[in-house]
């Protein structure tokens, strides 16, 4: 799958935050855009590809749902990499309207 960087630690200069707190901001945004690219994942599959992959992952087969996803969205990359950017400018407005206290914005 396509490789996404972002400093979201540094793009919010929330460098003076403790490792644990960093990694925790981490961790949370990694799960909003997993939860984002999931959505548009079954948005994209017939129903019945929908079950199939659903089964999987209730099986804890892993590596076999990256398969399945990447056989069967062939635009899994447009798909991560749209979410991905659709995230972060989110974050990155959120962050500027709390800077400048412009709080309706968001």
């Amino acid at each position: 799958m396509t490789d996404l960087k972002f400093d979201l630690i540094k793009e919010l200069k929330l460098e003076h935050l403790s490792n644990e707190e960093k990694d925790e901001m981490r961790k949370k945004y990694a799960e909003i855009l997993e939860e984002k690219i999931s959505s548009r994942i079954m948005d994209e599959l017939p129903e019945e590809k929908v079950k199939e992959l659903e089964k999987i992952i209730a099986e804890g087969k892993n590596e076999e749902a990256n398969k399945y996803i990447v056989d069967n969205v062939p635009n899994i990359d447009i798909i991560a990499r749209e979410e991905f950017e659709l995230l972060k400018n989110r974050i990155i407005e959120m962050n500027q309207a709390l800077q400048t206290d412009d709080i309706g914005k968001i």
